[in-house]
């Protein structure tokens, strides 16, 4: 039987069972895993999505992404990158409406949230000057790609992650930034995985490949 294990534990074969945030695995990351799959098609996935924290253990996961302080005890939990939020909008909209020069012209346009933030605080990336928007949202909905959708749509602004609406997959859909030189607080994005020493080599070969193909990305669509 141990002889079994440590066989399996080399081969680059089996089985991972990852979860994800729903989301952002839709925005970029299931890009990353359909590569991984391509390059291991001897590896099978299960792709568990959802935004509630499940237990990781019990649930038998191998790989875990998770979106700011989520790490889980026993755990190695690996900084991927960090996201920010900033504006956006559809050229559709702006061409009917007054130009933006500071965050403050922002309360006479449409701003559509996600509901997860009742406030958006921007922070100017050259003098630090903060700003803050509280104020009842023209549409709001807790799944950021509807909103992102009604952007597209040309009813007002937003505030997210700029690989909702940045980067060569998005040309073409009249999504642009909005006042680049502000930004919101980065949260990190984690990578989390158990004991390295117990791991099988197919485990091991999706973490390298996850930080392998980050590190082709561009700043994960900056609006820089």
């Amino acid at each position: 039987m141990k002889q079994l294990i440590e066989i399996d534990r080399q081969q680059l074969e089996g089985h991972i069972k990852i979860t994800a945030p729903m989301n952002m695995t839709q925005a970029w990351l299931k890009h990353c895993i359909y590569d991984f799959y391509l390059k291991h098609p001897s590896i099978s996935i299960d792709l568990q999505v959802q935004n509630e924290k499940i237990n990781l253990t019990t649930e038998q996961v191998d790989v875990a992404f998770r979106v700011g302080d989520a790490q889980e005890p026993d755990w190695i939990a690996r900084d991927l990158w960090q996201s920010s939020f900033a504006l956006c909008a559809s050229t559709l909209y702006l061409d009917q409406h007054p130009t933006i020069h500071h965050p403050s012209n922002l309360l006479d346009h449409k701003l559509l949230s996600v509901s997860t933030s009742p406030s958006w605080i921007m922070r100017h990336k050259q003098t630090d000057e903060v700003y803050e928007i509280s104020t009842e949202f023209s549409f709001k909905s807790n799944d950021v790609l509807l909103v992102r959708d009604a952007v597209k749509e040309g009813m007002g602004i937003s505030w997210m992650p700029p690989y909702y609406f940045n980067g060569e997959q998005h040309k073409g859909h009249g999504l642009v930034p909005i006042l680049p030189d502000w930004s919101g607080q980065d949260r990190q994005v984690i990578l989390m995985y158990r004991d390295r020493d117990k791991q099988p080599a197919r485990v091991q070969a999706f973490i390298q490949h996850v930080f392998d193909w980050k590190a082709e990305q561009p700043a994960m669509y900056s609006v820089n």
